[in-house]
């Protein structure tokens, strides 16, 4: 896994770059499968060798599902803050500090999911969950702060300690603000060699968990060396 299968240069010095080119605000499509998502394309603007913007902005990447080392560099010719969350507001990289011309590497993991598995079987996704960032066939990485990036690498990982969660709200992954819970900032924590996969839902007991396939498709996923968190009680004391 040695060379990205997604690579995405930004500003205007083509000559210098390398990866698709973006020196211009593309809305995501599913027919161009990358772009700037969710109307951020607005609040960034381009120089020669970067995109910046001081208000948040999205950009996805259509993906099959798998786990992925994202590679972003930052910095540019003022200097930036950027924090990157990805997908439902998982916390990658908190707050980098780029001086003036100066550019800073990161790498970090992020697992991309969709609800089937095992040929013909599928997850019981519930509304909410089809509108969200965390089963929709792309990566969407979020940029906060006064965010500078030249450049963003994707390459695939075919195999990786996985932490699985199984659960509802309490350790869900939530899509908007002030809602969050904890699994959605342990991944700042996590060294590269491990990746998170959280397949909690609102609202759910252990029965309705394993009835909408969730614990199947886990299950179906899983290799000796991974983990299984599960925190169920808060509806389930009151199930019948």
């Amino acid at each position: 896994d040695n060379a990205p299968i997604k690579e995405f240069t930004f500003g205007a010095n083509a000559d210098k770059k390398s990866g698709t080119l973006i020196n211009k605000a593309v809305a995501y499509t599913k027919a161009i499968g990358y772009g700037f998502d969710l109307q951020s394309d607005k609040n960034v603007t381009f120089d020669e060798k970067s995109v910046s913007a001081k208000s948040p902005f999205y950009f996805s990447i259509k993906l099959p599902e798998g786990n992925y080392s994202v590679e972003v560099v930052l910095g540019g010719s003022n200097s930036g803050i950027t924090t990157v969350k990805a997908e439902s507001r998982r916390l990658m990289l908190r707050e980098i500090k780029t001086a003036a011309n100066e550019t800073k590497t990161a790498r970090f993991v992020v697992n991309v999911r969709t609800a089937r598995f095992d040929v013909n079987n599928t997850i019981s996704l519930k509304p909410a969950e089809l509108k969200g960032l965390n089963w929709d066939e792309k990566l969407t990485l979020e940029f906060l702060g006064t965010s500078i990036v030249q450049s963003i690498k994707i390459y695939p990982i075919s195999k990786i300690k996985t932490i699985y969660v199984a659960g509802d709200s309490t350790v869900m992954e939530h899509d908007l603000e002030p809602w969050a819970s904890w699994t959605q900032f342990f991944p700042n924590y996590l060294t590269s060699d491990v990746v998170m996969a959280n397949y909690a839902c609102s609202g759910l007991t252990l029965s309705s968990f394993k009835s909408e396939y969730r614990l199947e498709k886990i299950l179906y996923l899983m290799e000796p060396g991974d983990y299984l968190f599960l925190a169920f009680g808060h509806h389930d004391e009151n199930a019948t």
